[in-house]
């Protein structure tokens, strides 16, 4: 399938930006996941700079992942206008 201008990601890209899509879920999962367990297991005072700098990080992962409902939803919609437009833009009058 065609592209809709020089610039952007094709409908045939899309299986790439899903995989990454995954990946970037994946990723922050797993970040969160480490970094709450090295804060639990170091052994630092709750007050301490090393534990609240894990404690900032986590919660900034978790607020990054916050965000990937909302790009799931643009890249879902990306999906569904391009294939729209690509059937009556592109059709071929007979």
């Amino acid at each position: 399938m065609r592209k809709l201008g020089k610039k952007g990601i094709g409908l045939a890209d899309m299986p790439r930006v899903g995989l990454i899509f995954v990946l970037v879920g994946v990723t922050l999962g797993l970040g969160a996941y480490i970094n709450a367990q090295i804060q639990s297991t170091a052994g630092w005072e709750t007050t301490s700079t090393e534990y609240l700098a894990v404690s900032n990080a986590t919660a900034g992962i978790g607020q990054l992942s916050s965000w990937l409902p909302i790009i799931a939803v643009v890249i879902a919609a990306g999906i569904v206008i391009g294939v729209l437009v690509a059937a009556f833009a592109f059709r071929r009058s007979v």
